[in-house]
């Protein structure tokens, strides 16, 4: 039998909450006292949850901050089978441009934002990064006191995000150097 569906955090209507948790006899719709969490965000489809959050549930790794996903589309039955295993991932099905969405991921608290770069083999190369670039600048708009990751596919994107990329390369760049791109 397949796990239950995961905890998905909406205040629209949440799906199949039979197998949802539960908060005072309602279905969980928001984080109460989540702090120093990290966020992921995601604004595509294919992505393997599983292979990112593995290494932060290793019994070598301290500190297992709660892992909140924000992403514009439905984790499938199987891949949450898998990741139900882990303890305090939490799903918010929405976008990483909307600040409601991330006011809901609780991003005022959390300690770090992951956002995640298309993987897909084929695209053009000048839009690879597209959104992702986008969705960074946004966060960072916002929430610069907070410590956001920008995963890159194509690393001479970076000059998108950081000028002085152009003049000193990507692996000398203060932002690679302070792990804000990978």
């Amino acid at each position: 039998p397949l796990a239950a569906s995961p905890p998905v955090l909406t205040s629209l209507s949440p799906p199949n909450t039979s197998s949802m948790p539960m908060a005072n006899g309602s279905p969980l719709t928001g984080f109460v006292g989540l702090n120093d969490h990290i966020i992921f965000c995601s604004h595509v489809e294919a992505i393997d949850w599983y292979a990112l959050v593995k290494p932060l549930r290793s019994k070598l790794v301290s500190v297992q901050r709660a892992i909140v996903i924000v992403t514009e589309y439905t984790i499938d039955e199987e891949q949450w089978e898998w990741l139900s295993f882990f303890p305090n991932l939490w799903v918010v099905e929405g976008s990483p441009l909307v600040a409601s969405d991330l006011a809901r991921a609780q991003i005022e608290s959390c300690n770090t934002i992951v956002i995640l770069s298309s993987p897909r083999i084929g695209e053009d190369e000048a839009v690879l990064d597209e959104k992702a670039i986008v969705v960074y600048n946004s966060v960072k708009a916002h929430f610069s006191h907070k410590r956001i990751v920008l995963d890159l596919a194509k690393p001479s994107n970076s000059r998108l995000v950081a000028p002085e990329v152009g003049r000193v390369g990507i692996y000398e760049n203060p932002e690679f150097i302070a792990g804000h791109l990978y």
